[in-house]
C-alpha cells in the first residue's frame, strides 16, 4: 500500500482526526504523539485504542480489562490462551504491556507511518478493538454465569485459566 506520507510531512494529529472522522470513530484526544480513540462495543463495554507515533512507526494498543500487580501474578494458562490467539491472528499480536503499576494483557499492533492508509487504519482499529473485546467476554464467561460478574472475581467453575484473579486496570496510557 502506498500512502503521502513520509515521516517528515507526517502531521499525526490531523491524520486521526480526519481517518476517525471518516471511519466514524470518537476521536476522545490527539496530539502530534498520541491519539485516542473510544468505543463502546455491542458487548456493552467500552474499549479504548492508543496510537502512539515512535520515529516512522506507530503503535496501536488496546490494553485489556485483564491487570495484575506484578510480573509473577501473571497467569501461564491465561498467557498460553492469548499465544494460541496470536498465532490465529493476521493483525495485533497480544503483549502484556506495563501500564502504571499494572502488567496489563494489551493486544498490539506496529505499523509503519509509509503503510498507513485509511482502509488499513480502519480495518486495523476494528479488528483489534473487537479482539479485546472478544477476550474480555472470554474471561467474564470463564468467572460465571451471573452476567454482572466482573473478572475480579474467579470463578469457582474450573473454567477461568490458573484460577487467578483478574483485576480492571484503572488507567490509561501515559
Amino acid at each position: 500500500m502506498t500512502t503521502p506520507f513520509d515521516g517528515a510531512s507526517f502531521d499525526f494529529k490531523a491524520t486521526f482526526e480526519q481517518y476517525s472522522q471518516d471511519a466514524g470513530f470518537t476521536l476522545a484526544e490527539a496530539d502530534e504523539r498520541k491519539a485516542v480513540i473510544t468505543f463502546t462495543m455491542d458487548s456493552g463495554r467500552p474499549q479504548t485504542l492508543f496510537i502512539i507515533r515512535y520515529d516512522e512507526t506507530l503503535e496501536f494498543s488496546v490494553p485489556s480489562m485483564a491487570a495484575f500487580d506484578s510480573e509473577e501474578e501473571i497467569p501461564g494458562g491465561l498467557s498460553t490462551v492469548l499465544l494460541q490467539r496470536n498465532a490465529r491472528r493476521k493483525m495485533g499480536f497480544w503483549a502484556v504491556e506495563e501500564i502504571g503499576e499494572k502488567q496489563v494483557y494489551s493486544v498490539m499492533h506496529n505499523l509503519e507511518i509509509e503503510d498507513l492508509d485509511p482502509d488499513q487504519f480502519s480495518r486495523l482499529t476494528l479488528s483489534l478493538v473487537q479482539e479485546c473485546d472478544d477476550f474480555e467476554g472470554m474471561l467474564i464467561s470463564a468467572n460465571g454465569p451471573d452476567e454482572d460478574a466482573t473478572p475480579e472475581t474467579p470463578s469457582s467453575n474450573g473454567t477461568n485459566p490458573d484460577n487467578t484473579n483478574i483485576s480492571k486496570h484503572g488507567g490509561g496510557k501515559p
